[in-house]
């Protein structure tokens, strides 16, 4: 989902199915008022408690890929893997890593909010349905953005 003007900013939480996204999306909402994006350091988690593993936070690395500088336990479990600190498409084929790459760009660039449904396929074949949800922040030290990322089932 890319939304494009104030109106549809605001009806977003409506595509968005689970509690905690909800609750993660409005926190953003509510921080970036008329903004484009909250500022990194306005985000605060104490209301978050239930939903912190189900975040990462990524930017762009010195080499330009993104990046996890953070990844929540339920994050690593659904990826696999624990992903601090690893580059963010490393672990999906070309064509998904494009699509994604996009969305991502897509958000640091326009500075907003993004939402993805993905199915992950473990080894033993069995699927789950996964939403990304992409939340732009400032970083005020750098001038640049991070994304704060929600993954759930």
């Amino acid at each position: 989902m890319q939304v494009q003007d104030r109106n549809e900013i605001e009806s977003a939480s409506a595509h968005i199915s689970h509690a905690g996204r909800r609750a993660l999306f409005r926190h953003w909402e509510a921080l970036r008022a008329e903004r484009p994006c909250p500022n990194r350091n306005e985000i605060t988690f104490a209301g978050l408690a239930n939903v912190i593993s189900n975040i990462a936070i990524i930017d762009r690395n010195a080499g330009g890929k993104w990046q996890y500088r953070l990844a929540g336990g339920a994050v690593c479990y659904m990826l696999g893997a624990n992903v601090t600190g690893q580059q963010v498409l490393t672990q999906f084929d070309s064509f998904e890593a494009k699509v994604i790459e996009r969305v991502l760009n897509i958000s640091e660039e326009r500075l907003q909010p993004g939402l993805m449904r993905m199915r992950f396929v473990d080894e033993n074949q069995s699927a789950t349905v996964g939403e990304l949800l992409i939340l732009p922040v400032l970083n005020t030290a750098t001038g640049k953005a991070q994304l704060i990322c929600g993954l759930f089932e």
